[in-house]
């Protein structure tokens, strides 16, 4: 019952293969760039640097202001005058009102340029970061795609594997009816398709679990279901001093320092602005209105009028407040030169590095393929010397497992070559050309 069960499993997976649409690498990066989360966020975070240079957050419209206020009290009040005379009034109702607009405009405000070019500059900032977050989540879809792609390719493998191992079991059976084959010679074929088999349903649960990873750096729904592609070519091999020339032209990284220390920059001017004198307008028009209690000397009043001013401001001295963040500044900006220095460094270790792998990747690919002929033909011999009943059983799986060691080699070799090119092409900023 158990083989019956997981025969009805391989049959449903290759249902599947052909009932289920095929991803490609160019189609993944596409729905990348329109659904993952990282990307969306950093675009929010770029409108959100946009609308902080709107001019208004800055001074330079002018703020209009205004308040109303409306009171009352009841007051029993006695008044006695120095004739010894006295007038009681009895609690009474006194109530009253005022209202004011006022408007407020810096004419002069050095600070408010130096601000505003510093906000406009990071919105340059956050669009590199966007940029960044897209280089990074495209590297990333494509490292799991072709995950997945292993994985499939993988159970392709072992499919054929375990379509030999069953043509074993039922040639044995034939040769048993004949008696040319012992009870022991099916045993160990039996075993080696419930190995098999059990490769082949951790092969499926791996690939699975590869396509929901691949899902989720998409941002798509988890259980979306599709077969990948198992075509793997690369890229023309460019020299190592080649890449390195595009790393430093087109790293995003280095871009990020550059525009943060131009942001850095900014600021000694901010500094120098908060230096000089601030004038400033005011303009206001006030009403009062009073009602007094009964017996009052005065029944109401009523008042109103506009008012207008000039204010000057100026930091004679800040107690080296300013001086402090100038040295502050200085520093930041030797620090912020260092890192550009160490990325630099780094970036040049990391490409070198890869590259030599990525050599020695093409090198071992070729081997590879060498070795997966040679045990093709060996299998193919000992298959025919095993049918014509002059090889074991147990030769004809040692063959079997040789070249199923070297096609797995093979495979294995093709994807490492793959994965270490598509981070070149990250650290080389070309990602978005894969």
């Amino acid at each position: 019952m158990r083989r019956i069960v997981v025969s009805l499993m391989f049959c449903f997976w290759g249902l599947n293969i052909w009932c289920q649409n095929v991803l490609s690498p160019e189609d993944a990066v596409l729905q990348t760039l329109a659904n993952n989360f990282n990307i969306r966020i950093a675009q929010n975070d770029v409108s959100i640097a946009a609308n902080n240079t709107d001019k208004a957050l800055f001074g330079y419209n002018p703020t209009v202001t205004t308040e109303a206020n409306l009171n009352g009290n009841i007051n029993n009040n006695t008044t006695k005058f120095t004739t010894g005379e006295s007038i009681v009034t009895g609690y009474g109702l006194a109530y009253g009102a005022n209202a004011n607009i006022g408007a407020a405009y810096n004419i002069i405000d050095p600070t408010r340029k130096a601000n505003w070019s510093q906000a406009k500059e990071q919105v340059a900032l956050a669009d590199i970061q966007k940029q960044l977050a897209i280089q990074n989540n495209v590297a990333n879809t494509l490292l799991a795609y072709y995950d997945a792609s292993r994985a499939s390719a993988n159970i392709s493998v072992l499919n054929d594997v375990l379509s030999l191992s069953q043509e074993r079991l039922e040639r044995l059976k034939i040769q048993n009816q004949y008696g040319q084959a012992n009870r022991l010679d099916m045993l160990n074929a039996q075993v080696d398709i419930d190995r098999d088999s059990i490769n082949m349903v951790n092969a499926v649960l791996l690939y699975e679990n590869a396509i929901r990873t691949l899902n989720n750096v998409i941002g798509i729904p988890i259980e979306t279901v599709y077969m990948v592609s198992e075509d793997v070519s690369y890229r023309d091999n460019v020299p190592l001093d080649a890449v390195i020339a595009m790393a430093l032209e087109n790293s995003l990284q280095i871009k990020l320092i550059n525009q943060n220390q131009l942001i850095t920059e900014l600021s000694y001017d901010i500094i120098d602005a908060n230096r000089k004198p601030v004038l400033g307008a005011t303009a206001n028009y006030n009403f009062n209105f009073n009602r007094s209690a009964p017996g009052s000397f005065f029944s109401s009043s009523r008042s109103d009028g506009l008012g207008v001013g000039l204010s000057l401001r100026y930091n004679l001295y800040d107690g080296g407040v300013l001086n402090n963040q100038k040295e502050n500044t200085k520093l930041l900006l030797q620090s912020q030169s260092l890192q550009r220095d160490q990325l630099l460094n780094d970036l040049i270790a990391q490409l070198t590095n890869l590259w030599h792998q990525f050599q020695n990747a093409q090198f071992i690919i070729q081997s590879e393929q060498s070795n997966v002929s040679t045990t093709q033909v060996n299998f193919e011999r000992t298959k025919e010397v095993y049918e014509a009943g002059q090889a074991t059983s147990i030769e004809f799986r040692e063959a079997q497992i040789n070249m199923l060691t070297a096609e797995n080699s093979l495979l294995n070799a093709r994807y490492d070559a793959k994965l270490l090119e598509i981070q070149m092409r990250l650290l080389s900023g070309k990602i978005l050309e894969e």
